[in-house]
C-alpha cells in the first residue's frame, strides 16, 4: 500500500504577502478604502434629519450645517 506524501514547498519559492511592496501598496488601499466609506456616511445624515422632522423628534445633536 502506498500513501501520497504532500511536501510544502520552501518558504522562498511563495508568494510573499508581507513584502516592500505589498507594505508600500497596503496604505493607499486603507486611504482609498475609508474615503470611499466615509461620504456615504455623511449623506445618511441628511436622511435622518428629515426622517426626524417628519416624526416629530428633537433634532438636537445635529449642527447647523447638516
Amino acid at each position: 500500500m502506498t500513501f501520497a506524501v504532500f511536501q510544502s514547498r520552501p518558504i522562498e519559492d511563495r508568494l510573499a504577502l508581507a513584502g516592500p511592496l505589498a507594505r508600500r501598496v497596503a496604505l493607499p488601499v486603507m486611504l482609498l478604502a475609508f474615503l470611499s466609506i466615509a461620504p456615504a456616511a455623511r449623506a445618511d445624515v441628511g436622511a435622518t434629519i428629515i426622517e426626524r422632522c417628519t416624526h416629530g423628534q428633537s433634532l438636537s445633536g445635529f449642527s447647523r450645517q447638516d
